[in-house]
């Protein structure tokens, strides 16, 4: 049984955009070695938020990621509670994750504490937009 523990990419304990794991799930697929957590973060890289054109995980909307075998939990917010495409992002980063070939169930749990703000935003991004 392959087990890790949580993994936060940002909230209140973890630098934004730092990522945070001291251990690795991986999943034997066709005698190859594949890393979970890695194939779980690239895909949340392919959410985009609508409104800002950026990816969510960049964004610092994911607060954490679990992963259990083939089941995967992840704790995300929103940059505004008012968002207009709150149920489109959930909806997506539900389907990245589902699109893995060794995923069975996807959660997504939606989560207001803390509040999103930009320092959440990895420090690539930051820079990116002059932030840092």
């Amino acid at each position: 049984m392959n087990e890790s523990p949580e993994i936060q990419k940002n909230g209140p304990d973890v630098e934004g955009g730092s990522g945070n794991a001291s251990e690795n799930t991986s999943h034997e697929s066709d005698g190859s070695r594949l890393n979970g957590r890695d194939e779980v973060v690239a895909a949340l890289e392919t959410v985009i938020d609508p409104e800002l054109n950026l990816d969510i995980w960049n964004l610092g909307l994911i607060y954490g990621v679990s992963v259990d075998e083939s089941k995967v939990t992840v704790d995300m917010t929103m940059t505004s509670p008012m968002c207009p495409y709150g149920a489109q992002l959930l909806a997506d980063t539900k389907a990245s994750v589902e699109s893995l070939d060794w995923v069975s169930d996807v959660t997504v749990d939606l989560v207001w504490d803390p509040p999103w703000s930009m320092d959440m935003m990895s420090e690539d991004l930051k820079f990116m937009l002059g932030r840092s």
